[in-house]
């Protein structure tokens, strides 16, 4: 979180709101969505200073739903204390707490919110995600690739397990369900499937067990089939299917899954790449990685493809909408559309090392132009003139 501005007020008692004080900021801008943990419903830097805010969006309905767990007590992947009724308007209350801007990088997340009334689209500006220096210099040296095919990221097997939801005969039922549908299609909004699946369910046993948008059993319910039970299936249904060995990089979120990897034939559990010191050379190291977008984006650019290509490593991807508003048509040849689709691709682009070069190349001149931190940087300034205004 860092400030903007001129003028100072009252000081508050907490330190990051003292720190804004003698900044004398204008306006509050906080680097990702989940600062609302801080900012607003925390410590309450924004409103106690009252002054404007620009958030930097990462999974808002996820940030919003983590922040209600948090208060009542309750674990991620878990039913939390139930709240009934106003759920939504909490939320709505949050984020009309003082007069904001977003910057988000997810078309999708964008038409939820608005859909919700949880933000209004003249106050929503789309950027592209950032590139960052370590991958950038990576992408300037020739590396030598003697891995065939990798992941880099992290799977919940273990974490998914000790939740409640997965415990619970309806909600494990539900679960695979979306988690199904998801896998069959990677490219659909995990907000879309998850919605459809409980409007499908009876009015009655949607109500009884707090399925409504209004209710907070929903939003922790969207936390473990999104943010855990998602991702952790449709990343190993298609790896597993993938007929060579994958070695898998990361897994740092949740350590116990390691064991879980390890017993799945052609996966191979390389050790934890750190983001900046050892990730840039992973993905230039690596002939295809395979890029398995977050469950969170549901038509959003994805900050790995932006590291990898950055970075010089060539990837595959299941498609985003955004990625070709990014990109352009081009990006399509990189898309995969399922298990099939990646595995004809894998096959394709390894025989393939100076097809996979042309593409990156053309892929980080984009990057280079749209991507940038200076670029970011100027519509934070541009959102703050227009709030102070």
């Amino acid at each position: 979180m860092f400030f903007l501005g001129t003028e100072a007020e009252a000081r508050p008692e907490s330190p990051a709101a003292r720190s804004a004080v003698a900044f004398q900021p204008d306006v509050v801008v906080a680097a990702t969505f989940n600062h609302y943990l801080v900012c607003i419903a925390g410590d309450g830097v924004v409103t106690r200073l009252r002054k404007p805010a620009i958030q930097l969006w990462d999974d808002p309905f996820g940030a919003l739903a983590l922040w209600s767990l948090i208060q009542r007590g309750g674990e991620l992947g878990s039913l939390g204390p139930v709240h009934r009724d106003n759920e939504l308007e909490r939320f709505q209350a949050i984020m009309n707490a003082v007069p904001m801007h977003h910057l988000a990088w997810d078309t999708g997340h964008i038409e939820s919110m608005c859909g919700l009334e949880l933000a209004r689209r003249s106050c929503v500006t789309w950027y592209p995600m950032v590139s960052y220096r370590p991958f950038i210099e990576q992408g300037q040296v020739e590396a030598t690739q003697d891995v065939d095919v990798s992941f880099c990221g992290n799977v919940w097997t273990a974490a998914v397990e000790a939740g409640s939801f997965s415990n619970d005969d309806f909600f494990s039922d539900l679960t695979a369900a979306v988690c199904r549908r998801k896998a069959e299609m990677p490219a659909l909004s995990a907000w879309e499937i998850l919605r459809e699946a409980i409007d499908r369910i009876e009015e009655t046993e949607r109500r009884a067990r707090g399925l409504t948008r209004s209710q907070t059993p929903f939003w922790d319910y969207y936390l473990h089939a999104v943010w855990l039970a998602m991702n952790t299936h449709v990343r190993l249904q298609l790896l597993t299917n993938i007929p060579r060995e994958v070695a898998i990089y990361g897994v740092f979120a949740d350590p116990a899954s390691i064991a879980r990897l390890e017993s799945l034939p052609n996966l191979r559990y390389a050790g934890d790449a750190a983001p900046f010191a050892a990730l840039p050379q992973t993905y230039a190291r690596t002939k295809v990685n395979i890029c398995i977008s977050n469950a969170l984006i549901y038509a959003g650019v994805p900050s790995k493809l932006i590291e990898c290509v950055a970075s010089g490593g060539f990837a595959l991807v299941d498609a985003k909408a955004d990625l070709v508003r990014l990109f352009g048509k081009d990006i399509e040849k990189i898309f995969f559309r399922d298990a099939d689709d990646l595995n004809a691709k894998i096959e394709y682009y390894l025989a393939r090392p100076a097809e996979r070069r042309e593409i990156v190349e053309g892929l980080r001149a984009t990057i280079d132009d749209q991507c940038s931190i200076d670029r970011v940087a100027t519509l934070i300034l541009q959102a703050a003139g227009t709030l102070r205004g």
